[in-house]
Parts: C-alpha cells; sequence; structure tokens
C-alpha cells in the first residue's frame, strides 16, 4: 500500500486523492514535517525508502519482530549454556 498524502482543509483532514480503503477503516495519523530537517535530495530519499518498504510488506518480504527477537534470545540462551 503506497503512503496516504492529505491535507487539512477546514479543520478536516482529507485526503489528496481516492483511496481504496474499506469503508471504516480507522487510521492513527502522525503529522509529519519534513521540510525543516531535510533537504530536498534527502526528502525523496527518506519517500523512496518508505515507498519501498511498503512494497515489500505488499511482497511478503519482511520478518516478523517478534519472531525475529524471539530467535534471537533463543540463540544468545542456547550459547550461554
Amino acid at each position: 500500500m503506497q503512503p496516504l498524502r492529505a491535507r487539512v482543509h477546514n479543520g478536516r483532514i482529507r485526503l489528496d486523492e481516492p483511496s481504496d480503503l474499506p469503508e471504516g477503516t480507522e487510521l492513527d495519523l502522525l503529522p509529519v514535517n519534513l521540510s525543516d530537517e531535510f533537504d530536498d535530495a534527502e526528502r525523496s530519499e527518506i519517500i523512496e525508502s518508505i515507498e519501498a518498504g511498503a512494497a515489500d510488506i505488499e511482497n511478503g518480504e519482511f520478518v516478523d519482530g517478534l519472531a525475529f527477537a524471539k530467535e534471537l534470545i533463543s540463540k544468545r540462551e542456547s550459547q550461554t549454556r
């Protein structure tokens, strides 16, 4: 899924383009202001990284974080025995 871009208009958050999210989908939004901290090249690199990560998730190319942490703990415990 591509990141969604929205703007505030008259106190309401409005998406810049239509979405295929199911009706009633709840979203947690976090305002992001990249303009103060990064130049155009850095901002572009960040956005490309986010989009690449989203594509990886869509393609099933990710590792469950909790399972990965449990595997690391198990390996560490087996090494100390």
